[in-house]
């Protein structure tokens, strides 16, 4: 049997950063570019009191934080993030 190591990319992110949508941008960009190297990359941010998650492998969360038409804080409120549910 053979045991294969993949990396994953979890970025805490502060949506309420002047930096924030540009680093979620980079981060989509980077996704489509070389997302298939690693076993997740996603954003997570505190919103409203919840752990919010936005899967950056996703093709059509890629194209949402890529267009860019809205502020990040509405991204995370949006049906494109999950809530975060952390796995040991």
């Amino acid at each position: 049997m053979r045991c294969e190591i993949v990396a994953s990319i979890v970025d805490p992110h502060g949506h309420h950063l002047d930096d924030a949508a540009t680093k979620l941008k980079a981060l989509a960009a980077f996704a489509s570019d070389f997302g298939n190297a690693f076993h997740r990359i996603e954003v997570v941010a505190e919103v409203d009191g919840r752990m919010k998650v936005v899967d950056m492998q996703l093709p059509t969360v890629r194209e949402a934080v890529l267009a860019g038409k809205q502020p990040p804080i509405d991204l995370y409120r949006s049906d494109i993030a999950a809530t975060y549910e952390h796995t040991a």
